[in-house]
């Protein structure tokens, strides 16, 4: 396989994607580079999950037309069919996987409107994460306020040692205000994504 792109993702499992010419490939390694992920193509490592989606094996292929929700579907080695589903953000990148597949088959194209949780599930898990870490660190920030000392120690103590830093400069309030400010944000892309009309567009391999 001779790699192409490679893309790092934030995904709660992936952490790695790249497109080759022959498949797509899918790792819960981060890697910096695409060459670093493709040395490591022929291998996997002891704490490494890898899954491979070979176009000329892949049953079905779906996207938002936003550029969101990536779903690859395939049958495993047992004919049981694997799923993964990975957010891009970014049409053009699909558009390209896209292509890639339809040289390797004979697919049928369908598109309806998107489920309207399917086109905000993302937005909906950033507003739920800000809101938690706001919580969270308004909670430390307000111990730390009363006199407690957080314990730094530890497995990452120099990133602890930076936060309790950063929680002691800004206070309780500049917290709320920043967790405001961001969960804010998190909500006007909420709404600009229910102005604009979502398509799910389905790729399916056409049966012999």
């Amino acid at each position: 396989m001779n790699p192409i792109k490679f893309v790092p993702l934030s995904d709660m499992k992936w952490k790695a994607l790249m497109i080759t010419d022959k498949a797509i490939v899918l790792s819960n390694k981060k890697y910096s580079s695409l060459e670093s992920m493709a040395k490591n193509l022929q291998g996997v490592g002891t704490l490494e999950d890898k899954e491979e989606f070979r176009y000329q094996s892949l049953e079905e292929l779906s996207f938002l037309s936003n550029g969101e929700n990536l779903n690859l579907k395939k049958l495993n080695f047992k004919k049981k069919p694997v799923s993964v589903s990975v957010s891009l953000n970014d049409i053009n990148l699909i558009e390209q996987i896209v292509n890639l597949v339809q040289q390797n088959g004979e697919f049928e194209k369908t598109e309806e409107k998107a489920n309207t949780l399917t086109v905000v599930q993302g937005s909906l898990i950033k507003i739920a994460g800000s809101i938690i870490a706001t919580a969270l660190f308004y909670f430390i920030a307000n111990s730390m306020a009363s006199g407690e000392e957080l314990n730094t120690d530890g497995r990452k103590g120099f990133l602890k040692e930076i936060l309790v830093t950063i929680l002691d400069t800004i206070g309780a309030t500049g917290v709320l205000l920043i967790g405001v400010l961001i969960t804010s944000i998190f909500i006007y892309q909420l709404v600009q994504k229910l102005k604009v009309p979502t398509s799910l567009i389905k790729l399916r391999r056409k049966k012999v």
